[in-house]
C-alpha cells in the first residue's frame, strides 16, 4: 500500500510538473511584458483546464496588465472566494486593487497582508506603492526601505524609492518647502548617482527659487549626462 501511494504520488507530481512545462510559453510572455499573448495563451489553456488554478491567477495577470483592470478584479474576486487562505491569490487580488486605482481600499488589504506576513517582499512593496499613490511619502519610504531588507538591491523596488522621493520632493515643493525639498532630491542623488529625473527636478527648484548659479550647475551636470 505504502509502495502504491508512493507510486501514485510521484506520477502526480510528474503529471503537474508537466503541465507546468506546458505553460511556460505562457510565463515568458507575462515576464516579458507580452500581456495580450499571455492573455490568449491562458485562455486557451483554461477551455481545457478552466479550474486550474495557475492558469487562471496568469489568466488574470495577463488581462490586467493588458488594460483590464476591471476583469481582472473580478477574476481575482472569484479566486478568492474558492481559496481564501491562499497568500498567492491573496497577493494578487491586492495587484489588481491598484490596477484599478482603489487606493483607499488597497491600503487597508495590504496592510492586513503585511500582519500576516511580515516578511512577504510583494506585499511590503505593493504596501509602500499604495501609499505612494495616496501621497503619503513618508511612510511609503519606510515601507519600501522594508521591502529592501527583505530583498536588497531589488530593481523593482529600487526603481519605486526613487520615484517616492521625486513625489515627495514635489509635494514639497509645492508647499513652498523649497529647502525640504532640495534635501529629499539631493538624498537621491546620493542613493541615485547623477539621475537625469533627479537632476531636472533640482535644476526647476533653483529656477523657481531664483538660484540661477546653482541652476547652471545642475544643467552642466546633465549635459554631461546626456
Amino acid at each position: 500500500m505504502i509502495f502504491k501511494s508512493f507510486t501514485l504520488l510521484s506520477l502526480l507530481l510528474t503529471a503537474v510538473f508537466g503541465f507546468a512545462q506546458d505553460m511556460q510559453e505562457g510565463f515568458t510572455y507575462l515576464e516579458t511584458g507580452k500581456y495580450a499573448n499571455a492573455e490568449t495563451f491562458f485562455n486557451n489553456i483554461l477551455k481545457d483546464y478552466p479550474n486550474n488554478k495557475t492558469a487562471r491567477l496568469c489568466y488574470g495577470r495577463a488581462i490586467g496588465l493588458n488594460g483590464k483592470p476591471e476583469q481582472a478584479n473580478t477574476l481575482f474576486t472569484t479566486l478568492l472566494a474558492d481559496y481564501p487562505a491562499d497568500f498567492e491569490v491573496k497577493l494578487n487580488y491586492g495587484e489588481s486593487l491598484l490596477w484599478n486605482k482603489n487606493y483607499a481600499k488597497a491600503k487597508t488589504y495590504f496592510k492586513g497582508l503585511i500582519n500576516e506576513d511580515p516578511k512577504s517582499f510583494p506585499a511590503l512593496l505593493s504596501f509602500a506603492n499604495t501609499l505612494s499613490n495616496l501621497k503619503e511619502y513618508e511612510e511609503a519610504l519606510l515601507y519600501v526601505n522594508k521591502a529592501l531588507g527583505v530583498l536588497p538591491e531589488n530593481p523593482n523596488a529600487l526603481n519605486s524609492k526613487k520615484y517616492m522621493y521625486l513625489g515627495y520632493a514635489y509635494q514639497k515643493q509645492q508647499a513652498q518647502q523649497y529647502d525640504d525639498a532640495e534635501t529629499l532630491l539631493k538624498e537621491n542623488l546620493m542613493l541615485f548617482d547623477n539621475d537625469i529625473d533627479t537632476l531636472l527636478n533640482l535644476a526647476n527648484l533653483y529656477l523657481i527659487t531664483s538660484r540661477l548659479d546653482d541652476a547652471k550647475v545642475t544643467y552642466n551636470l546633465l549635459a554631461e549626462n546626456p
